[in-house]
């Protein structure tokens, strides 16, 4: 991932989804996501998804692969989607 720096084979690391209700995040596999810049993320949703979710994204920064911390960030407000 670019602007994002993400490492697209860390487990860990990319745009996730949080289910509201609980449960396991959902990870956004990279190859769907059309547009990282900055200030705007643009992915596809997976197939079949509904629900209420919190959009969160991970990335390590620092220098050094022991150094590196993990680091997130998440959206304000909650993302509602309906499969159709």
């Amino acid at each position: 991932m670019s602007r994002l720096q993400a490492d697209p084979a860390a487990a860990d690391e990319g745009i996730f989804l949080l289910p509201a209700a609980g449960g396991p995040a959902l990870r956004i596999p990279p190859q769907v996501v059309q547009r990282n810049k900055p200030s705007l993320l643009v992915f596809l949703n997976p197939p079949g998804l509904s629900g209420t979710y919190t959009l969160e994204v991970r990335a390590r920064v620092g220098r050094g692969s022991a150094a590196r911390e993990l680091r997130t960030g998440r959206l304000d407000g909650p993302l509602t989607a309906a499969a159709e």
